[in-house]
């Protein structure tokens, strides 16, 4: 990710996916809704915690840390939403 708009983009799709995914899940079978909605919070937190962050990083190597929060988030969340 080479710059704060491609950073962003790339949480915001992650973000965008893991709620549709949730949403999807909801219509499919209403059981899960307590689930697939508290999975929806702690995303969107993610999210903004992790906007927060992007917008007070000042070099390159600030970004590291938030890249491997990403990526190790993403997978939680996607093993989170195959769980449901």
């Amino acid at each position: 990710m080479a710059s704060k708009k491609d950073f962003k983009k790339y949480l915001n799709n992650m973000v965008n996916f893991i709620v549709e995914e949730c949403y999807h899940i909801q219509l499919s079978d209403p059981k899960k809704e307590k689930a697939s909605d508290a999975l929806i919070e702690e995303a969107v937190d993610f999210h903004f915690d992790l906007i927060q962050k992007v917008q007070t990083a000042k070099t390159k190597k600030d970004y590291a840390p938030l890249r491997e929060a990403i990526e190790a988030k993403e997978d939680y969340f996607l093993d989170a939403v195959n769980k449901l």
